[in-house]
């Protein structure tokens, strides 16, 4: 591989200190976008070193490879990138300034997953190393914050990749899938996913109205347990277990639910206060009625409040639930699985609490996703040399 063009370097920043990103099996990966690429209906997209190599060696003017960089770290589209004006760019140096653009869909009305036009949606910049070159890339070529970053066409855009791609293929480098500017945006829908975003935040990202618009990458995402036999599934159990669970007595299908008690420090406490408390084993352990309940928590609040502790919602027996589903959720718990634990029969109602998750990125940025890595760790993956990606 060759060496990176000086006009890169002028403005390269190395290692960021915080990237949060997993190692992605690149093997199964290639094997998950080979399997999807033979289906017309999935999304064409590379995957990180790929991308990686195209801009370290298919651009050498850093005007047009840092266009390509933002649709591949915001999942813009096309029209939506070349509508930017500086002012739509925040870079906050750290928390609570975080780096996000803006980005308005300028995609005309009436087709289906599509917001209304003119709709604005702020993407967080993941990548903090990205954040830095964009930073830099504005203080230099952009003298007035209401003019276009980048004042050219859509055949313009398309020219420069088209000679990227070129220049690439002249040193051996050859891509499975055709490469257009859409491309970059389904890179970043499949990358996140990659990195475990959850799909609610993607499809808010995205800017899709319509999550069967976001769908077509989680399909995409299970040809993983194809590929690589994912998931363990047991089809048979211990026949005494299943005896057990069969016999007359046993309470009515979706009746009863076990709730694991993922707290030891908790289950400790409870298993003293029944010994201490509890003497009949199938008496109720708070023999009393939902007011009393009410009472005691009411009183708690107010010795809280007259101790200048003081709290922003109001509190009831029933936030403690929603605040168990939150705290799960916010451990990386799977929405199934809540579902389950929360004893819902429909999905609809556990999905309240992902729909609060989503706005997290909006505040913070949870996630610190690398959309570049090093051109030589990306070279030796790709063996671009001998082998076509």
């Amino acid at each position: 591989m060759s060496s990176h063009p000086s006009e890169i370097s002028q403005i390269s920043h190395s290692t960021v200190c915080r990237i949060a990103t997993p190692r992605i099996d690149f093997e199964l990966a290639l094997a998950v976008r080979q399997l999807a690429s033979r289906q017309a209906e999935k999304p064409k997209y590379l995957l990180e070193p790929e991308i990686t190599v195209l801009l370290a060696q298919g651009f050498t003017d850093l005007r047009k490879r840092m266009f390509f960089d933002l649709i591949w770290n915001t999942g813009a589209r096309l029209s939506e990138a070349l509508a930017l004006i500086p002012d739509d760019i925040r870079t906050g140096e750290r928390w609570p300034s975080r780096s996000f653009v803006s980005l308005m869909t300028l995609k005309q009305q009436g087709r289906p997953g599509r917001p209304p036009k003119d709709t604005l949606r702020d993407v967080p910049l993941f990548d903090e190393g990205f954040t830095l070159r964009l930073r830099d890339h504005l203080d230099t070529f952009c003298k007035f914050r209401t003019k276009r970053i980048w004042p050219v066409t859509d055949d313009t855009i398309r020219n420069w990749l088209r000679d990227a791609v070129t220049r690439c293929e002249s040193e051996g480098v050859r891509f499975s899938i055709p490469v257009t500017p859409h491309t970059f945006r389904h890179s970043f829908a499949m990358h996140l996913l990659c990195c475990g975003i959850e799909p609610l935040t993607l499809k808010k990202l995205l800017g899709h109205r319509d999550f069967k618009s976001t769908q077509i990458y989680l399909d995409v995402l299970a040809l993983e347990a194809e590929v690589n036999g994912r998931y363990a599934v047991r089809f048979g159990m211990d026949r005494e277990e299943a005896a057990a669970l069969l016999r007359p007595g046993r309470p009515p299908k979706d009746t009863l639910r076990d709730v694991p008690l993922f707290d030891e420090g908790f289950t400790l406490r409870l298993r003293d206060h029944l010994d201490t408390f509890c003497k009949f084993r199938t008496k109720r352990i708070w023999p009393v009625t939902d007011d009393t309940i009410r009472n005691w928590l009411r009183d708690a609040v107010t010795r809280c409040e007259s101790e200048g502790v003081r709290f922003s919602i109001p509190v009831t027996p029933h936030t403690f639930r929603h605040s168990f589903a939150m705290h799960l959720l916010c451990c990386g718990i799977e929405p199934l699985t809540l579902k389950k634990l929360l004893g819902h029969r429909d999905f609809k109602s556990t999905q309240i609490y992902l729909d609060v998750l989503a706005l997290e990125a909006e505040v913070n940025g949870r996630y610190a996703v690398r959309f570049g890595m090093d051109r030589e760790e990306a070279a030796a993956l790709l063996n671009t040399k001998n082998n076509h990606v």
